[in-house]
């Protein structure tokens, strides 16, 4: 159920029975040597894309830019500015909430994004009355990291055996597994520097066994996270 591939029309049919939509946001920007600049966007688009399906629910287009500042040094990161992300977030709530939409369900692809949606919730409860927002970052739930740990080699980080597995599953057709080469993650990213980021990771990427990552796995995820988050839904 794919906001982009109706008209306006059927999204006029689909408000008269529920007022519910995924957002998904996400980034364009690197992820090493061995997945594509998209990842997030495809990745999280995908993903939103099949929770629609299971729970009838509307998915709005993919905002593919977020707040991928530290990583802009690296050739093909287009990154937004906190202000302007959180700007273009509040548009399209706006637009969403004149249309009749009241319960926003946000997949969040990208880890910087997330406390750049956090801050501004608050003032779009407060402008829009009615209006109820679920924030949920994928492979940030307490389970997918449990998940993950138990199956790597730690520590697994940007662009670790964790998004790599994930992306064999989704969309094989954008990791080149044989490239991957990653480094122990230090320190969490969002506290870098683009220089300093560069220097730290040379590869782009945060890990010790990507590897290791597989296809299984990222099925294993995408299906908790499927079960998981369709239950939040559905209980709206």
């Amino acid at each position: 159920m794919l906001l982009e591939k109706m008209t306006w029309a059927e999204v006029e049919e689909y408000l008269k029975k529920d007022d519910r939509i995924i957002l998904v946001t996400a980034s364009c920007e690197e992820h090493g040597f061995h997945i594509a600049l998209g990842n997030d966007s495809i990745t999280s688009y995908t993903i939103a894309g099949m929770l629609g399906e299971k729970c009838g629910v509307l998915v709005a287009p993919v905002l593919y830019y977020g707040m991928s500042t530290p990583l802009v040094d690296f050739p093909g990161t287009i990154s937004l500015q906190t202000a302007t992300f959180q700007a273009v977030v509040m548009d399209i709530i706006s637009c969403l909430y004149r249309q009749g939409f009241r319960l926003v369900f946000v997949v969040n692809g990208h880890g910087e994004n997330a406390p750049c949606l956090e801050a501004i919730t608050p003032q779009a409860l407060a402008t829009f009355p009615g209006l109820q927002i679920k924030i949920r970052t994928w492979f940030t739930h307490p389970k997918v990291i449990s998940m993950v740990e138990e199956s790597f080699p730690r520590p697994d980080g940007h662009a670790g055996a964790n998004e790599t597995s994930v992306a064999l599953y989704l969309r094989p057709d954008i990791v080149k597994l044989e490239l991957a080469e990653g480094t122990a993650p230090k320190r969490q990213a969002i506290f870098y520097g683009p220089a300093e980021f560069r220097q730290a990771y040379p590869s782009g990427a945060q890990g010790v066994g990507i590897k290791k990552a597989n296809a299984e796995f990222g099925k294993r995820v995408v299906d908790f996270i499927l079960d998981t988050f369709g239950r939040h839904l559905d209980q709206w």
